[in-house]
């Protein structure tokens, strides 16, 4: 039995780095990696008010401040092109460049290859009603602060997503590479997904969350839910917090639960490879329990 678990942890592994290997090629293949000094153009683009932000960028340092009206502020190499326009209250933007095998994103500099700015600030005044945001972006890096959204749809390739301060009915974020953060937010509905990557919450409150994980952790940290659906093919999960229902299922790595109020709180988790610890107690690979009134 241990020799087959050997086997199985190691073809998991070689087939977990082949993936990585050629997603990282492909990424990179896309997004450039060519040498060169292309001529970065800065500029800052007044625009109608808007309620709603669609973004499709191959490329993005995104970010949203408040200012004193609605305006769009970018920094990118000159073969990449910007557009944006406000229609019927949504403000769509596009970032793509000429070619997108052939985009220059580092420049040689006598103290080695440098990355260039890729940056795109969204600016509305304090008193906006900016209440939705849809973003597809395939490699940056994403961060929202302080602010209260309807919907968040965030689909991203290899990002890092950083959301702080953040309150929303819905959000339903994703990243193939790289990490989602969630820091001190209060989300109603939340669906997050990661394949080579991280997902933690930390320090905030949400109704209903559902994470999917392929290769990496899933982590909630002093983190109170309703109810919670969590899976994960090759990697840890851990919940340290307080929940009325919580299902975890994993292929191959650790479950660790840990709750104050475990008593009232129904458990389904279960395991193929790896190991249960429910409150500092080892639970085998399955453990179920009812909530007790």
């Amino acid at each position: 039995m241990k020799t087959f678990k050997t086997i199985y942890l190691i073809t998991i592994i070689t087939i977990t780095i082949c993936v990585v290997g050629l997603f990282g090629a492909r990424r990179f293949g896309r997004i450039g990696g060519l040498f060169g000094n292309p001529d970065i153009v800065r500029d800052s683009v007044k625009t109608e008010p808007f309620q709603a932000v669609e973004m499709q960028a191959d490329i993005a340092d995104f970010s949203i401040v408040e200012g004193d009206e609605y305006r769009v502020d970018y920094a990118y190499p000159s073969n990449i092109t910007v557009t944006g326009k406000v229609e019927n209250g949504i403000l769509k933007v596009t970032v793509h460049g000429k070619n997108n095998y052939n985009n220059n994103f580092l420049r040689i500099h006598k103290k080695g290859i440098q990355t260039v700015d890729t940056k795109l600030t969204i600016v509305v005044p304090e008193e906006s009603d900016l209440s939705k945001i849809d973003l597809d972006v395939d490699a940056g890096n994403i961060v929202l602060n302080n602010r209260v959204f309807d919907k968040i749809k965030i689909d991203s390739d290899a990002c890092n997503v950083e959301l702080n301060r953040i309150t929303a009915d819905f959000a339903d974020i994703s990243a193939d590479a790289g990490r989602i953060l969630v820091e001190k937010s209060a989300l109603k509905d939340a669906e997050f997904k990661v394949s080579a990557g991280t997902l933690e919450v930390n320090d905030s409150t949400l109704d209903t969350v559902k994470a999917e994980g392929s290769m990496g952790s899933i982590r909630f940290d002093e983190s109170d839910f309703t109810d919670g659906d969590l899976s994960s093919d090759l990697g840890e999960v851990v919940v340290d917090g307080n929940f009325e229902n919580l299902q975890i299922k994993t292929s191959l790595g650790q479950i660790r639960v840990d709750s104050e109020n475990i008593d009232k709180a129904k458990l389904d988790l279960s395991m193929e490879m790896g190991e249960i610890e429910v409150n500092g107690e080892k639970k085998g690979g399955e453990y179920k329990k009812s909530r007790s009134e």
